[in-house]
């Protein structure tokens, strides 16, 4: 009896072990296919212009105005 728990704990740490290599095999295929669609969404994307850019002067909300008080020289 103690024998054949043996071969049956033998088999199931087998059956396991080969089925976890299936399941990592089948992660990176996924893997790779996610990298592959983003790297060609990327390519195809336009491309966007600057995020910000740098004006003289103060602006609100489009228009510019006349500053109240002097700026101090840190933002020269």
């Amino acid at each position: 009896m103690k024998m054949q728990s043996k071969r049956y704990t033998a088999a199931a740490v087998a059956t396991a072990t080969l089925l976890s290599g299936c399941g990592v095999m089948e992660t990176r295929n996924v893997q790779n296919a996610i990298g592959s669609e983003a790297h060609a969404r990327y390519a195809d994307a336009p491309r966007s212009r600057p995020v910000f850019r740098v004006h003289e002067g103060a602006w609100l909300l489009g228009e510019k105005i006349r500053a109240s008080k002097p700026q101090p020289d840190i933002y020269g």
